[in-house]
């Protein structure tokens, strides 16, 4: 399952890269809602607390949010980042989403890549392409016109799926309604029982260990991407220069950098330690070590803004630093949940970032001095 969900995110990643924009509509808000209720004859990027398209988009659609809700019509690719995604509407083409809990309700006219903790397809969801999937739970009661493939810790066929089924799931159930008009291939810790009229012959089952409870999570993978994005926005939203110039200076002299916050992290625990073992500095050497725990956990986000700007450039699109920071991040993580080397690149990413941080506060408060303001 986890080399299906690692495929699924790197597909899902290229794909968005590699998309062409001339020309776009951009939207973001301090509102809880976003309603989009008219007609948007553009490309559209999106992002805020609620966004719903009501409307018509004539054009691919961006959107990062909390909750992202499609009941009208996209008529090119929909890509989507949010802790909840539905589409009750209609998308033209293609849909890339990753989110908490994804469900299609509506009709998508060619294929689908998702990475969520649970994904839906209802009954009256259809998807007119391929289905690909890196996710907890899924359940599929729509139609499947394409080739259904993935990860996931289990897998509930109620509807059709057209073509071949080529799974890794801890438990797979298939409901005796349901049709499967290829060949059915499962990999599990367990024996599913197949209903009689799938054919046997189109049945493979192959036979594997259940994969240890501290592997590759789905759900946590989710939870780490939003919290991260989320605090990125909360950054941008409340010094957005600051965080910007912090992120820009990320390749200006990364090895000075890269020491600097060894250095200071090294200190904090020392401090830390020393404090606990003075008893009367408990209260303080708790509140350290909680900084500390979070810099190291949150500043990967700044290079996150980094990384998503130097692929927007590279692909010759015009960004914000929103943007930036959604692509960046899921970057970012990716690589970092590598074996071996995602280790290497998350204490690159962090302690660089760590060592800009200390570099932008001393230059601000150098700032200040000058000034007078201190």
């Amino acid at each position: 399952m986890k080399n299906s969900f690692i495929y699924a995110l790197l597909v899902f990643f290229i794909l968005v890269c590699i998309q062409p924009v001339h020309a776009f509509t951009a939207l973001s808000s301090d509102d809880p809602y976003i309603i989009i209720d008219n007609v948007v004859e553009d490309d559209l990027y999106v992002a805020g607390g609620n966004v719903i398209i009501e409307g018509t988009v004539i054009g691919d659609v961006v959107a990062a949010a909390g909750n992202v809700t499609v009941k009208g019509n996209i008529t090119q690719d929909l890509i989507v980042a949010a802790g909840e995604v539905t589409i009750d509407g209609v998308v033209g083409d293609d849909v890339r989403a990753l989110g908490g809990t994804i469900s299609i309700k509506g009709n998508v006219g060619d294929d689908v890549i998702v990475a969520s903790g649970d994904f839906d397809l209802a009954g009256s969801g259809s998807i007119g392409g391929d289905l690909s999937m890196g996710v907890g739970k899924s359940t599929l009661s729509g139609n499947v016109a394409g080739n259904v493939t993935g990860g996931m810790e289990a897998l509930n066929i109620y509807g059709k799926i057209g073509k071949n089924v080529d799974i890794s799931t801890g438990k797979l159930y298939v409901d005796p309604t349901a049709d499967v008009g290829g060949k059915l291939k499962y990999r599990s810790s367990s024996e599913s029982a197949i209903p009689e009229n799938i054919n046997a012959s189109n049945v493979t089952s192959l036979y594997q260990e259940k994969e240890d409870e501290k592997g590759f999570s789905v759900f946590w993978w989710v939870i780490k991407y939003l919290s991260l994005v989320i605090l990125g926005l909360v950054s941008l939203a409340i010094w957005p220069n600051r965080t910007i110039n912090v992120a820009e200076s990320i390749p200006k002299e990364p090895v000075k950098n890269l020491a600097i916050g060894l250095i200071l992290v090294f200190t904090a625990f020392i401090a830390a330690f020393f404090l606990f073992i003075s008893l009367i500095g408990i209260p303080l050497s708790i509140a350290l070590l909680c900084i500390t725990f979070f810099e190291l956990y949150a500043a990967r986000f700044l290079a996150g803004i980094w990384i998503g700007n130097a692929i927007f450039r590279k692909f010759g699109k015009h960004s914000s630093p929103w943007m930036d920071l959604i692509v960046g991040v899921f970057v970012i993580l990716l690589l970092t949940s590598l074996p071996v080397i995602g280790t290497l690149l998350y204490v690159l990413f962090t302690f660089v970032s760590i060592g800009n941080i200390y570099h932008e506060q001393k230059q601000h408060y150098a700032d200040l001095k000058k000034f007078n303001a201190l």
